[in-house]
């Protein structure tokens, strides 16, 4: 199973958190918010998903949640809702983002998103094939930006209420402000709030971060943000979340192939998840690239104790050769 936090972890949230938890602060006010999911029995499938918000009152909208709850999404204000999920082997993921907006006391819709983890067919988890190293990765994804201003509330019943979507100008420029949120918070490495939820920093505390987010950088990259995006990825492999490192990091080696640190991190990635047969070739190729650049003297010792690799077995998920 793939080393990131799956919708299985987002979307398995209690229903209802009680307000003397304060769990959840959705619309970013300091103050504690609760939720619940209430299926609708005239409608198969759909249920009425509320957010109280205290004095601010409650915000409601219908949706097509399946066993699915919602969750606070990577960025403030942020909410994630999952669509027709049912199941930990569902494999088709769907999702709506909102983001809270202040003058509207509402939730915009900003992004729609579909993809595949095919780590959880039932082929690999109940009918005992082998699953085959691609298998971890999400994959076939699709992200619409949208205009605004669609809001949660609008979500009424079954008819799914009108929007638009941004123009690929449009869509680059809307990614390229959460490119710009990364950066700031990266000063603070791998102890920022982009990777934990709160102190300690522990895997109980890590912070889920979207599969879509990781497709939208990966297909974002410019000579002018390369530098924060590859940073990203780093500090994503430093946190254990190196499936979605590798998605990142892949896309900046073939688009970037001379950023030598980029190889490097990629190699560490694929030899943390027991990838061994895809590190060992980029470790050669680092190791080549620093030696032409007159900086041999810079190379890890672990890049010399990497560099011929065999048939490796695949180990138990969790387990890794470091």
């Amino acid at each position: 199973m793939p080393n990131y936090i799956p919708l299985l972890i987002l979307f398995t949230l209690a229903i209802y958190a009680q307000a003397n938890d304060c769990t959840y602060d959705f619309n970013q006010d300091s103050k504690c918010d609760t939720y619940t999911v209430v299926p609708l029995e005239s409608a198969e499938g759909l249920s009425i998903v509320t957010i109280s918000l205290g004095s601010e009152g409650d915000v409601s909208g219908v949706f097509n949640t399946g066993s699915g709850g919602i969750a606070p999404g990577y960025f403030p204000g942020e909410i994630i809702i999952p669509l027709h999920f049912d199941s930990s082997r569902t494999v088709q993921q769907s999702t709506y983002t909102f983001r809270w907006k202040d003058s509207l006391k509402n939730w915009v819709l900003v992004k729609e998103s579909n993809w595949s983890e095919p780590y959880r067919d039932e082929a690999y988890s109940l009918g005992g094939e082998h699953m085959p190293k691609e298998a971890r990765f999400p994959t076939d994804f699709e992200t619409k930006r949208i205009k605004c201003c669609v809001l949660l509330s609008d979500f009424k019943g079954q008819a799914i209420p009108p929007y638009s979507t941004l123009d690929e100008n449009q869509s680059t420029a809307a990614v390229t402000e959460d490119i710009d949120y990364l950066k700031k918070l990266l000063t603070a490495g791998k102890k920022s709030s982009l990777f934990y939820k709160r102190t300690p920093e522990s895997e109980h505390n890590r912070k889920p971060i979207p599969a879509d987010l990781i497709y939208e950088l990966s297909t974002a990259l410019t000579t002018k943000n390369v530098e924060t995006l590859n940073n990203y990825a780093f500090y994503m492999q430093q946190t254990d979340n190196n499936i979605l490192a590798i998605m990142l990091l892949r896309s900046i080696h073939e688009k970037f192939p001379q950023r030598v640190v980029a190889t490097l991190n990629l190699a560490d990635s694929y030899w943390q998840v027991n990838m061994k047969e895809d590190a060992c070739p980029l470790y050669k190729e680092y190791r080549s690239s620093m030696v032409s650049l007159g900086k041999q003297a810079l190379i890890p010792n672990r890049v010399d104790t990497r560099l011929t690799c065999y048939s490796f077995p695949e180990k138990a998920d969790g387990d890794h050769n470091k």
